[in-house]
């Protein structure tokens, strides 16, 4: 992707939405393993399009998350089960460029994260001089240092 401007506001690490490399509607088979995998019918479905910053997301609107914005974000690591992340700064910057762009969403607005994981995930999206800016907190739970 390449450089990505970052800024530090209120102790919070924000960084610019980086452009799509691939967008448009997403083909008969991926969407197919994606409907599989969210255990939904093509009725359900909204919208489905290539929303990929780099980690290849695609991207499935369903109707409702019970009036908000709520992400999620599948993958498989290394080959083993699938897996869902809790909080996903890309997949927000993808989703926020999306949204935005269709004019379905305005910014500001939050997102939650990983609620189905037992998280609390929240991603805050701004828009300042064309940019949208992607924030969010973390904890930090494990610290250390790699020798080399």
């Amino acid at each position: 992707m390449g450089l990505v401007p970052v800024r530090i506001d209120d102790d919070t690490l924000v960084f610019a939405a980086p452009p799509l490399i691939r967008s448009g509607p997403a083909d008969d088979a991926d969407l197919a393993v994606a409907l599989s995998v969210l255990g939904v019918t093509l009725a359900d479905v909204v919208e489905a399009r290539w929303i990929d910053n780099g980690p290849g997301w695609l991207g499935v609107l369903l109707p409702s998350a019970d009036a908000a914005i709520e992400v999620g974000a599948f993958f498989h690591d290394g080959g083993g089960p699938l897996r869902e992340d809790p909080v996903t700064g890309s997949l927000n910057a993808s989703v926020a460029r999306w949204l935005t762009g269709s004019g379905r969403v305005k910014a500001p607005y939050v997102a939650r994260q990983g609620e189905r994981l037992g998280r609390d995930g929240r991603v805050s999206v701004t828009e300042s001089d064309g940019e949208l800016w992607i924030a969010g907190s973390a904890v930090v739970t494990v610290r250390g240092t790699v020798e080399v």
